[in-house]
């Protein structure tokens, strides 16, 4: 596996620092005035004043510091091979520490910067800022970056990871990890209660065997070990959520870079097949998909993807993926079902009043109302309110649902707490987003920040949520279902729903 430049005594003090788990908070008596918001596209305000005496840089254009010719092809090799400012990188990695101290509520707010974990958070990531510091001279520019995000994910918040930010509005600034995931080859992951697996892919001869199996190695390693180093370098809360963002990202040759991984140009796949055998595949080509804010909650190939699944119609809740959100009333059982795949009543007004007034109407004909935001990766969950309040009048007690698994983060835990406050009851799998997190509120300027030299731009999560206040208790601070049900890779092939069958058959 290919090892980035590491102090071997450096990172045994940060794994010391920060060897007491993950999410063991206890908050109490905290009570805030929560709206959570989505980030809008923004104008990025010019790069703040520096808070000390400003370092002189003379920051030059990207050149090489290798001595064969290589023809750089994805923009990490752009990266690896760029010249490093060492002064200017200096400035910007104390610039960018100062502003986290500054913003995040794990150290700005007075409610939670005295917790005995959020201290251990910031002395891990203050000792990681300074190892970075002084190592500066002997790291490539990729590599920076790299450590950059590994000290991100020490604070432990899924919503801070270092480049993910809005559009910026210079062609050369660097937003490190949404560049890094611009290219995916044509392979989608998921987990399931089984494993990870392929469960979509082109449609190729050579990669179909492999759909439906199970992932047990990449380029000879286990997937345990890649999982292992993906958890030390992604931002990630809890189990369920580090296992939804590693088979999100297992198609992203440039994700697999960074985690020592992928050397050169070809990644190999190994999945075991049904008797034990080992089938792999080879990929060394693969597309270029930038963000797409239109459809943010999924990852829009050029052409659709194959699957290997049994004959018949996929569940409600795998169609209309393009939609926002939609709805369905399933006569034979009177359930007015509704899936939601972000939260963004932007993209349609009318949907919350017509939703509303179609309970309404359907009177004693409603049996059963199910709200399904599994892999609702989140947004702004406040205006659905109202309908949720409807929703739980209009429906007989008892039969109010709400469906979520590990992949239902942000805005979704907020609005499952709503309705856990209703007297919804929740089916499905944990969340992996903590009943306490920390996510941002404002225009964007509050949250945003803009390194000085290298343009390299990011948002700090600047607010704390919970849903505490809607009764929800969990020592772990993991939110779990009432009815907790797992998805397997035979319900896929199979195209069965256990969530929306265990519903079904509470109203033969």
């Amino acid at each position: 596996m290919r090892k980035l430049s590491f102090s071997v005594l450096a990172l045994v003090i940060l794994i010391s620092l920060s060897a007491c788990g993950r999410g063991n908070n206890q908050i109490e008596n905290v009570y805030m005035d929560i709206v959570e918001e989505s980030p809008e596209i923004f104008e990025v305000a010019e790069p703040e004043a520096p808070e000390e005496e400003e370092l002189t840089t003379d920051v030059e254009e990207i050149g090489t510091s290798s001595e064969e010719f290589f023809e750089p092809h994805y923009i990490w090799e752009v990266w690896t091979l760029a010249y490093v400012d060492v002064e200017g990188w200096k400035a910007d990695i104390a610039q960018f520490r100062n502003f986290v101290f500054r913003v995040h509520p794990k150290f700005a707010d007075s409610a939670f910067n005295n917790l005995p974990r959020n201290i251990e958070m910031g002395a891990a990531f203050d000792a990681h800022i300074d190892w970075l510091l002084e190592n500066v001279p002997y790291l490539t520019k990729f590599e920076i970056l790299v450590e950059l995000q590994r000290a991100s994910s020490l604070l432990e918040d899924n919503h801070f990871l270092f480049g993910k930010a809005a559009l910026t509005r210079r062609p050369s600034s660097i937003t490190f990890l949404h560049q890094l995931s611009e290219n995916r080859y044509p392979l989608e992951f998921r987990w399931f209660y089984d494993g990870f697996f392929l469960y979509r892919a082109i449609g190729s001869e050579y990669v179909i065997p492999a759909l439906n199996r199970r992932l047990v190695a990449i380029n000879d390693i286990s997937i345990d070990d890649v999982f292992s180093e993906f958890t030390y370098f992604w931002s990630i809360e809890n189990i369920y959520d580090a296992k939804n963002a590693f088979a999100h990202n297992l198609n992203s040759p440039g994700i697999l870079y960074a985690l020592g991984v992928l050397e050169g140009r070809q990644t190999m796949y190994t999945f075991s097949g049904d008797t034990g055998e080992r089938i792999q595949v080879n990929m060394s080509e693969s597309l270029h998909i930038p963000f797409n804010a239109d459809e943010s909650w999924r990852t829009v190939f050029p052409e659709p993807l194959t699957d290997h699944r049994n004959a018949g119609e996929l569940p409600l809740f795998l169609q209309n993926a393009e939609q926002v959100h939609w709805y369905t009333f399933i006569e034979a059982y009177g359930i007015l079902y509704i899936r939601i795949n972000v939260y963004l009543i932007g993209q349609d007004q009318d949907f919350v009043p017509h939703v509303t007034a179609l309970a309404g109407e359907k009177g004693e004909s409603l049996r059963a109302v199910i709200i399904d935001a599994r892999n609702n990766s989140g947004g702004h969950d406040e205006p659905y309110r109202s309908l949720f309040d409807a929703l739980a009048e209009a429906v007989p007690p008892g039969k109010l649902f709400y469906f979520m698994n590990e992949g239902s983060l942000s805005a979704s835990l907020l609005a499952g707490g709503y309705l856990y406050e209703l007297g919804a009851t929740i089916i499905g799998q944990p969340s992996g987003q903590l009943i306490d997190f920390y996510a941002f509120y404002g225009s964007g300027v509050e949250f945003n920040i803009s390194l000085r030299n290298s343009w390299a731009n990011t948002f700090v999560s600047n607010r704390f949520y919970t849903i505490r206040d809607n009764g929800v208790i969990a020592d772990d601070l993991i939110f779990r279902p009432h009815i907790l049900i797992e998805y397997t890779i035979d319900d896929w092939i199979n195209n069965r729903d256990p969530y929306l069958e265990y519903v079904l058959q509470l109203l033969r």
